[in-house]
C-alpha cells in the first residue's frame, strides 16, 4: 500500500483516539460538477473530504480525500494525501504535503510546498510540486484567491500550470461563493488548455459543508483530480 494512503488513513480512522491528545480545528465535504461548455460528454462529478488536527498553535495535520468520475472517458479516480503545517501567525501558514492520485489501475505519487496568507478581506495560496509514476515525471504549479465582499460573498480567482513529460497544460478560472451558515455554494467559470485537450471553456458548481471550530482546513486539495475539468 502506497505510503501516503496508509498514513492517511490511520489518520481518519484514529480520530476518537487523536482527538483526545489534540484538537479537531476544522474540517470540509463537499460536492461538485464541471463540464465543458463546447461538448455536453466532458465532464466530472466529484466528492471530496478534509479534516485537519492541531497540536498546538503552530503545528497542525491536514489529510485530504477525493473522489470523481469522468463521463466521456467513463473513468473513476481517487486520490489522498496529507499535509504537514506549520502556522508562522494568525494570518500566514506554510505547509509540506505528499499525495498519490489513483485512477483506472495507474497510479501517480506527488508532494510538494505550499503557503497562504490573508490580508484584510483577500486570502490566497501558492503551491509548486512534483509528481511521478514509472521514469514518467513532472511538475505542478497554482496560485488562488479570494476576495471577501461581505461576510457572506466572495469573488475567486485561480490558475493551475501542468508540465508532465510531453504532456502541458493549463487551467484558469474566476467565480463567485456565497456561505449559508456552515454551506458554501459555489460557481465558476474557467479556461483550460492542453496539448492533448486542445483548448475550451469549462464551467462547474459546489457546495461545500465546513465544520469545526474554525469551519475550515488551512489549504486546498493539491491533486490533479481538482485539477482537470473532465475528460
Amino acid at each position: 500500500m502506497n505510503k501516503c494512503v496508509f498514513a492517511a488513513a490511520v489518520l481518519f480512522a484514529a480520530l476518537p483516539q487523536i482527538s483526545s491528545a489534540a484538537e479537531i480545528t476544522g474540517g470540509t465535504v463537499g460536492i461538485g460538477f464541471s463540464q465543458f461548455t463546447d461538448d455536453g460528454d466532458l465532464d466530472k462529478t466529484s466528492a471530496t473530504g478534509s479534516l485537519e488536527v492541531g497540536f498546538n498553535r503552530q503545528f497542525s495535520l491536514q489529510g485530504d480525500l477525493a473522489f470523481a468520475s469522468f463521463g466521456a472517458s467513463d473513468t473513476d479516480a481517487n486520490n489522498v494525501a496529507l499535509h504537514a503545517i506549520y502556522h508562522a501567525g494568525p494570518t500566514t501558514s506554510f505547509g509540506a504535503f505528499a499525495g498519490h492520485d489513483h485512477a483506472e489501475g495507474a497510479g501517480m505519487d506527488y508532494y510538494g510546498l505550499e503557503a497562504g496568507h490573508s490580508y484584510g478581506q483577500f486570502g490566497g495560496e501558492a503551491y509548486v510540486s512534483h509528481a511521478k509514476e514509472d521514469g514518467v515525471s513532472g511538475n505542478l504549479f497554482g496560485l488562488s484567491g479570494r476576495y471577501a465582499v461581505n461576510d457572506a460573498f466572495g469573488v475567486t480567482a485561480g490558475y493551475d500550470h501542468i508540465d508532465v513529460e510531453s504532456f502541458d497544460a493549463n487551467r484558469t478560472q474566476i467565480g463567485v461563493d456565497y456561505k449559508l451558515g456552515n454551506v458554501t455554494l459555489s460557481g465558476d467559470f474557467g479556461h483550460a488548455d492542453g496539448d492533448e485537450l486542445g483548448s475550451s471553456n469549462y464551467v462547474s458548481v459546489g457546495a461545500t459543508f465546513a465544520f469545526g471550530p474554525q469551519r475550515r482546513t488551512t489549504f486546498k486539495q493539491r491533486d490533479l483530480i481538482r485539477v482537470i475539468p473532465g475528460l
